[in-house]
């Protein structure tokens, strides 16, 4: 062995053992992941600027749909809104008519009376009280065939069933023919002879007369004839019904009810009428009368 390889063999220097180590692939996943977040962006923003910007252009009327959908919180002027004007309105024009009733044009006033009803019957108000109260100062103010006029213009079945309901009473108009402070309360009656005989309902008088001397109602000739009159409206007479009662009342008696009013009388005979229009009947064996 030489010296060169005995030095060799003693003296090489050690070799360092470099550990076996892995390289990690994390930062590559990240740059993937970051990349695909990327593309979404870039996509989405693409959508926004010019997909949906060609679809507005070509439907602006969705455009416009959305923001009223967005804003629907904000103040408008809807249905509601205007249904409240106009009732403030019709109600202030009622309003001004009651306080200073002219009582010269009832259809003019009734238009009144309408117009502020159908205005609560859109808004979903009652319109009831408001109307009773208007209704009772016309008649405190007016005369009777003013108030009756009114009244029937305001029935009619095409005005809103508030006022019809309301108007349809009579109470609210002054009594043209009230009836006698001693009048005393009773709805059917006969006279003493039995021979007229009476009864008040609820919406009219009806009398019966079973001997007469006069010409009988027109194809009644040697029937009952009855007479009928209704809180508004004129006498009719007809030979369809025989009335009977057993109540008997003495002569110079006067009664009243559901605001009629009838008279009896030994010379006079019967007269019945309506309160409220004064309209009428007087029967007796010799003659017949109506007004």
């Amino acid at each position: 062995m030489t010296t060169g390889d005995w030095i060799a063999q003693n003296f090489e220097p050690e070799r360092e053992t470099v550990p076996n180590v892995s390289v990690s692939r994390r930062p590559f996943y990240f740059l993937v992941f970051a990349a695909v977040v990327l593309l979404v962006v870039v996509m989405s923003v693409f959508y926004i600027k010019v997909i949906r910007a060609g679809q507005q252009a070509a439907n602006p009327g969705g455009h416009e749909e959305s923001a009223v959908t967005e804003s629907s919180d904000a103040p408008s002027t809807s249905p509601r809104s205007d249904d409240s004007s106009e009732l403030s309105s019709t109600r202030a024009k009622l309003t001004s008519l009651v306080e200073n009733p002219a009582c010269s044009d009832p259809s003019s006033d009734a238009e009144v009376f309408i117009s502020f009803a159908k205005a609560s019957e859109n808004a979903g108000e009652s319109a009831s009280a408001t109307i009773s109260d208007a209704l009772s100062k016309v008649g405190a103010s007016c005369d009777s065939e003013y108030a009756i006029d009114l009244r029937y213009r305001l029935i009619n079945t095409d005005n809103p069933s508030e006022l019809v309901t309301q108007a349809e009473k009579t109470s609210w108009i002054t009594p043209a023919s009230p009836a006698p402070d001693d009048a005393i309360e009773a709805s059917e009656f006969t006279t003493p002879a039995n021979n007229i005989r009476c009864i008040i309902a609820d919406d009219n008088v009806s009398c019966s007369i079973y001997v007469y001397d006069y010409p009988s109602p027109d194809g009644c000739e040697g029937k009952t004839a009855t007479y009928h009159v209704g809180s508004i409206g004129d006498v009719t007479a007809d030979c369809n019904s025989e009335l009977n009662t057993s109540v008997t009342l003495d002569y110079d008696t006067t009664i009243k009810h559901n605001g009629f009013a009838c008279s009896i009388s030994k010379s006079e005979g019967v007269t019945c009428w309506s309160e409220v229009s004064g309209h009428g009947f007087q029967l007796r064996r010799a003659s017949d009368r109506t007004f």
